[in-house]
């Protein structure tokens, strides 16, 4: 704490290896976040902590302008959802270069996403914001089944439903929040693209394959991902213009993107995009396969120092992660562990569950109850290893009813 810094970043809600990135580059670090959410390791990587919610800009900005008579700042960072818009604001106001605030809303809220989509026909989907199960009949009706409905506001696919039929929209208004996006739903693999954007230049580092659960509650949750995609070079370029042109249309100008994609055998469709990095470890993902460090790079950005595009163009490794899954009930014990650690190809494995703990649903991604993660020659290879490694851990939970959910590409 109290470093003596040339220039200091302002990060929004970061964890600890945002800090970490952030003090490698020389920068001093002021943090803005809730006490409830303050990430473990944050406060001594942090010159300045202040504990206050930074969703309340107008409060935030006159304390950061405090600051910015004092110090010099690079500016306002953050790669939270809940800290995107905030940014945004926050660096408009006080006069920081970043993406424009009408950009950022577009992308937080993906009904104006789709509106603006609507623009280009090779991005363009039916889709509707729907206030109550009424409006998305009218939308099955006029689009067809099926429809899949999400929070207008969402992320780590919670709320996430697919309706096939009017039966399934009258099931589901009683546990629907609305308002909802609801459109139409496309069948097909599936896939992320993880960018960084340079004052309107955008650069795709790496695409990354998704597998899903693809039963039950959790159908839409990741089960794993691998980085590179195992596709050819003709379809990985077909997403990056693809997404480019997404980015372009929304208006999205600076920093990371995550952009999740669908390809069916007519098209692709652009699911959403985030103006921050992919979750579920995709950065240790790239970094393993491509030694291109993303949290670095969003760092770099706010500095005011463009990446070299070469980042992201020849993987060195494939990387891999597959999520463990479990029946439903409570654990009694663990086996398999220290052979799944010292698997072929297991770059780091990690648990959330510990003996006498109760293992529910998995419903959305923040369910899910550890992951294995491995590197390969190969995007096949990796994956292998990864569905081997997580093979040996065996969960003992007696009385089991629910059957484990099995990935599904």
């Amino acid at each position: 704490m109290g470093r003596a810094c040339d220039r200091y970043v302002v990060l929004l809600g970061p964890n600890a290896a945002l800090c970490e990135r952030a003090r490698a580059r020389g920068l001093g670090v002021i943090v803005v976040d809730n006490q409830a959410s303050l990430a473990p390791g944050v406060v001594g990587l942090a010159d300045h902590v202040l504990l206050t919610d930074y969703t309340d800009t107008g409060l935030v900005t006159d304390i950061i302008a405090n600051f910015g008579r004092r110090f010099d700042l690079v500016g306002v960072l953050s790669l939270t959802e809940k800290g995107l818009l905030p940014q945004a604001i926050l660096n408009a106001v006080l006069g920081y270069a970043d993406n424009d605030v009408a950009a950022v809303r577009r992308v937080v809220d993906k009904g104006r996403m789709r509106a603006r989509l609507a623009g280009d026909p090779q991005l363009a989907v039916p889709f509707r914001v729907a206030d109550d199960a009424q409006a998305v009949t009218g939308f099955a009706a006029q689009a067809g089944f099926p429809v899949i409905v999400k929070p207008v506001d969402g992320a780590a696919s919670v709320g996430v439903r697919l309706l096939e039929t009017q039966a399934d929209i009258d099931r589901a208004d009683a546990v629907i929040r609305f308002p909802v996006l609801a459109e139409t739903f496309y069948a097909g693999r599936e896939y992320s693209a993880e960018a960084w954007s340079y004052d309107g230049h955008h650069h795709i580092v790496a695409i990354t394959e998704k597998t899903l659960f693809g039963d039950g509650a959790g159908r839409f949750v990741e089960a794993g991902h691998c980085v590179p995609a195992p596709i050819a070079p003709a379809e990985r370029e077909r997403i990056a213009r693809c997404v480019c042109a997404c980015l372009c249309m929304l208006g999205i100008r600076w920093g990371l993107t995550h952009t999740e994609v669908i390809v069916t055998d007519e098209r692709m469709v652009i699911v959403e995009t985030h103006t921050r990095n992919g979750g579920d470890h995709i950065v240790d993902l790239v970094r393993q396969a491509y030694d291109v460090d993303l949290l670095d790079i969003a760092i770099a950005i706010r500095c005011g120092q463009e990446p070299p595009e070469r980042a992201g163009d020849t993987p060195n490794h494939a990387a891999a992660i597959r999520y463990f899954t479990a029946p439903a009930g409570t654990l009694c014990g663990i086996e398999g562990l220290a052979t799944a650690r010292t698997s072929p190809g297991v770059v780091d494995l990690h648990l959330d569950v510990h003996p006498s703990d109760h293992i529910g649903d998995i419903t959305s991604s923040g369910t899910r109850i550890g992951y294995v993660m491995t590197i390969g020659q190969t995007p096949n290879e990796a994956i292998s290893l990864a569905d081997q490694a997580a093979a040996n851990v065996q969960f003992d939970i007696p009385q089991a009813d629910t059957p484990s959910l099995h990935p599904q590409k």
